[in-house]
Parts: C-alpha cells; structure tokens; sequence
C-alpha cells in the first residue's frame, strides 16, 4: 500500500510539473524552426511543436528562462548565442546510431566496392572516405574496421574523415568510448577483437581503428567547412537527409557530388533518395545494393 501511495504522489508530482512547464507556442515554433533549419537544414513540421517543446525544456531550466520567447531572443541575440545554438541543435538532432546499421549496404562495401577501389587505387594506394553527419562515429568506425577485416589495403594510405555539426558528438566519438546499445548489430567476434572491456558495460575501440578515423566539426550545408576537405572516393551520409528539409538536400547533395572524385560513389540510407532532386548522380548496382555514382 505504501509503495502505491509513493507512486501515486510520484506521478501527482511529475503531472504537476508539466502543467506549468513553459509551452512553446505556434508563433514562437515558427521563429524557431527557422532558426533551427537556417542554421542545421533539419526541417520540422507542425506536427513536431510538441517534440521541440519537450527536447528543449531542459535548456530554458538550464538558463533559468520562464518562457521559449525569452530563450529564442537568447539564440538570436545573446552573449553566447552560438554556445547556445550548438546545445540546441543536440537537443532536437536525432541520433539513432550504432556500429554496423544497415547490414546489407554495408556487406556490398564489404564484398563489392572495397575490391572495386582496391583496383581502381591501385597506382597512388590512397582511399579518401567522407562519413558526414557521423554522429558519436559508429559509422566511421565500422567503415575502418571492414576495411581493417577486407586485407586489402595494407600499406596503403587509407584515411576516413567523419564530421557532424555538434562538437559534444564530435568529442564522444574521438574518445572512442561505447556503451552496450550500441553493439546491437556487432558479432561478438568482431567486439572481441576490435574493442575492449572498460566495465560491465562500456567498451573502448581499439586503438589502430581509432586512429585510422579523423573527426571534425562541419556543417555538410557549409561550404566554408566542407570546402577544405581533400577529394574522397566514398561518402557515407545514412539517415541524414531524411532529416532535412528540400533545399538543404539540394545543397548536399551538390556538396557530395563537388567533393567526390569522378567515379566516387555516394551512399544514402535505405528510407532516402535524390531521384525527386534532379542531381547529376547516376545509380549503380553494387552488390545487392544500389549507391551515386559521380
């Protein structure tokens, strides 16, 4: 009985809380969709008001603000505005990732492109790999380890950059430490051979892949931070686009095509296209999977 009336006051309490937790407003989300997708591309709809609300009342209790007004005229105008928006862009990003997603498109690299560039390379022994939008390096880091696995490039200069907009992603994923979830699609053989046990449930990257991986803070719509990357033979940007309002997909995949070499190739998540976006890609077979090609 006790244990009831404990939780009962528990969910009176936290019921309590949220009818005088600050709301966010249409006219005020529309001030702040703007912001976000100016300085993200990610594009919220109406239905996602009550997303936002939710994902950045931490921040308005953090800046001790009553209301989302005051906090956007913060984002706009504040001392550390740009602090701030980054804080803000890691409250509303999803960030669903884990070492191996999409098992099939990676088996192609695996089984079909990596031989593919180990002949197309063959004379300068150089592969450049683009993960954009990389989140905590999952992806990245299952790029090196595959290619570590191929045994095809040993000697080569092999180099994979991953970039992300939100410089605490950025920070996580050059440590290289990971908790249990995100191990969901990883053989234990390739756990045991690639990470090691820090405790119960955290695991650190080996240090050879480590290292074979570059990270860097960059916006994929900015042509400023992406301008200075060297040409790349592969792209991975999984699970991005999707995100991102008509515009911004337009202008990555213009940024994606400029800094592919001829013949690079580009792979997309499995739920996004650019056919509806008129782009100069070309599709190709690779294994059971399809990737644009430049």
């Amino acid at each position: 009985m006790r244990r009831l009336d404990d939780a009962l006051r528990a969910a009176l309490a936290r019921a309590e809380a949220l009818s005088s937790a600050p709301r966010l407003d249409s006219s005020t989300f529309l001030g702040l969709r703007d912001l976000i997708a100016g300085a993200s591309g990610i594009a919220f709809d109406d239905r996602s008001r009550f997303i936002v609300e939710r994902r950045l009342r931490p921040r308005l209790r953090a800046l001790h603000f009553d209301d989302f007004e005051t906090y956007v005229r913060f984002l706009l105008h504040g001392p550390e505005a740009a602090a701030e928006l980054e804080r803000m862009l890691e409250a509303v990003v999803v960030r669903e990732t884990y070492f191996f997603r999409e098992a099939q498109q990676l088996a192609a690299f695996r089984n079909d492109l990596l031989p593919a560039l180990a002949v197309e390379n063959a004379a300068t022994r150089t592969i450049r790999i683009w993960s954009a939008g990389c989140a905590t390096g999952e992806e990245p880091y299952s790029v090196a380890i595959l290619m570590q696995e191929s045994g095809l490039f040993d000697g080569w200069s092999i180099r994979i950059t991953g970039t992300d907009l939100v410089g605490s992603a950025v920070e996580a994923a050059r440590r290289g430490v990971f908790r249990e979830s995100a191990f969901r699609s990883t053989p234990e053989e390739v756990r045991a051979r690639f990470f090691r046990r820090e405790s119960a449930s955290v695991w650190r990257i080996d240090d050879r892949i480590r290292e074979a991986v570059d990270f860097e803070v960059a916006n994929i719509l900015d042509p400023t931070a992406t301008g200075r990357m060297p040409e790349v033979d592969v792209v991975f940007c999984r699970n991005v686009l999707i995100y991102l309002g008509e515009p911004a997909r337009r202008s990555a995949a213009a940024v994606f095509y400029e800094r592919l070499r001829p013949g690079g190739r580009l792979l997309l998540g499995h739920a996004e296209t650019l056919l509806t976006l008129g782009t100069p890609f070309t599709l190709e077979h690779v294994g059971r999977d399809l990737v644009y090609v430049k």
